[in-house]
């Protein structure tokens, strides 16, 4: 007679344990950085954008900005920074849609992109840079690239 094979070691159950543990706290991380993110959080903000950007609705997306502006932490948004730039961009005000660009270059993650409900309206981020300076350049405003907010308030 042989011995027979535990299949459920105090070792296995110790490890399958701390598995469950990782994948939970990973879940849990996730769903709360997403749950700090200023704009991501309200939906219905996202999508009034959304619509605002797609129709170059300045007065509505202007609503939309003073709304974000009043949001603690909006500039850790990376959709905040988007829409703000994109209404400074719509109105033709270089120097405030620089200020948004930095702000969303600090924060903007690649890998994850922008919120779906305004991806589709949004260049590649880089394309910006190139359309700011243009706007900056026609109102003979000096060009100040990638400084921080405070510094371009000097």
């Amino acid at each position: 007679m042989g011995t027979k094979k535990k299949y459920f070691s105090f070792k296995r159950i110790l490890v399958i344990a701390l598995l469950f543990v990782v994948i939970i706290a990973t879940g849990a991380f996730i769903n709360n950085k997403n749950s700090q993110l200023a704009c991501v959080s309200d939906p219905s903000l996202m999508k009034q954008a959304s619509i605002s950007i797609k129709n170059n609705d300045n007065k509505s997306l202007l609503a939309i900005v003073n709304k974000i502006t009043k949001k603690s932490k909006y500039a850790n948004d990376p959709n905040c920074d988007f829409i703000v730039m994109s209404y400074y961009i719509n109105i033709s005000d270089g120097k405030n849609a620089q200020i948004s660009y930095n702000e969303l270059k600090k924060v903007f993650n690649s890998k994850n992109g922008l919120d779906s409900k305004i991806s589709d309206t949004a260049l590649p981020i880089d394309t910006y840079n190139g359309i700011i300076e243009y706007l900056i350049t026609q109102s003979n405003q000096p060009i100040k690239r990638f400084l921080p907010e405070s510094e371009l308030s000097k």
